[in-house]
């Protein structure tokens, strides 16, 4: 049930943060980066309270289906949404075909008919579990390079 309400709640920041065909958008660059051939891990959002559901079954199984993907040397992608009430960030983990793993992030408002902000990529080793307060469930290890894509 937790699930299907951060999905719902996911689905209508979307549609209040719309922004015009051609812009910036995450989910774009991550679909481009995992391709057809990467296994999709979910897409959940929720609330950016200083704690992260950790013990949510969706979110653990998304953040091990990634780690499961990465072991195997498998493309994936997993996509999270930190919401606030007017504000957020969203995030995309992605391995791709060729075995490249990227963090994106870009921030998010709902306020004035919805805008987004800067989109980031980080190059990283590796994606790790991180279920720390603050954090969308994984995190880039060993960092490597970070390419601002479009603001």
């Amino acid at each position: 049930m937790k699930a299907l309400r951060s999905v719902g709640i996911l689905a209508l920041i979307f549609l209040g943060c719309s922004t015009p065909p051609g812009a910036c958008h995450i989910e774009q660059v991550e679909r481009d980066l995992a391709t057809s051939t990467g296994r999709d891990c979910g897409v959940f959002g929720f609330a950016d309270n200083g704690t992260v559901p950790a013990s949510d079954e969706p979110v653990r199984t998304g953040v091990s289906c990634a780690l499961s993907a990465q072991e195997a040397n498998h493309a994936f992608s997993l996509f999270v949404s930190l919401f606030g009430v007017d504000t957020g960030s969203t995030y995309a983990f992605v391995r791709t075909p060729s075995g490249e793993s990227f963090e994106l992030s870009q921030p998010y408002s709902a306020n004035g008919g919805g805008s987004r902000g800067t989109l980031r990529r980080i190059r990283c080793a590796a994606v790790a579990a991180n279920f720390n307060a603050g954090q969308p469930g994984l995190e880039c290890q060993s960092p490597q390079a970070e390419t601002t894509l479009c603001n």
